[in-house]
């Protein structure tokens, strides 16, 4: 079964509402679009463009995902985007909600350091007051 780019965005918004995202960034994605990007300790946000913006595109074509909140952390590994996205299958929008309610996702995580080093895995993540995401592990 095809899944649509509209069902995979009614389901990326079902995700960030399930996430606690705030909804002028729900918003934004759902009129426009847009993909923020969630910064420091989940409290600022920013539009995801230039550079971040052809990467976010390049992931969504070699997957065939739709990339819906990038969350910008710095790690024992350097400064690293996790893509949050739906993929065009079914059975890992089921194991996306079932790993959410652990606070974990498999996401694309993009490496600056080490950019060849940038794969598809599952991190840790947790809701933040101001509406965003922060990396746990």
């Amino acid at each position: 079964m095809e899944i649509t780019l509209k069902e995979k965005k009614t389901e990326a918004i079902a995700q960030m509402k399930a996430w606690g995202i705030d909804p002028e960034i729900i918003h934004d994605f759902q009129q426009t679009d847009l993909v923020s990007v969630c910064e420091a300790a989940g409290d600022t946000f920013c539009r995801a463009d230039g550079s971040d913006l052809q990467r976010i595109r390049f992931v969504e074509r070699m997957f065939g995902v739709l990339v819906y909140l990038v969350v910008r952390s710095e790690t024992s590994l350097g400064k690293q985007d996790v893509y949050l996205y739906v993929s065009s299958s079914l059975n890992d929008w089921e194991m996306q909600h079932s790993d959410r309610k652990k606070g974990m996702q498999i996401c694309y995580v993009y490496n600056y350091d080490e950019p060849d080093f940038s794969e598809i895995g599952s991190v840790g993540l947790r809701p933040t007051p101001q509406g965003g995401l922060v990396r746990t592990w």
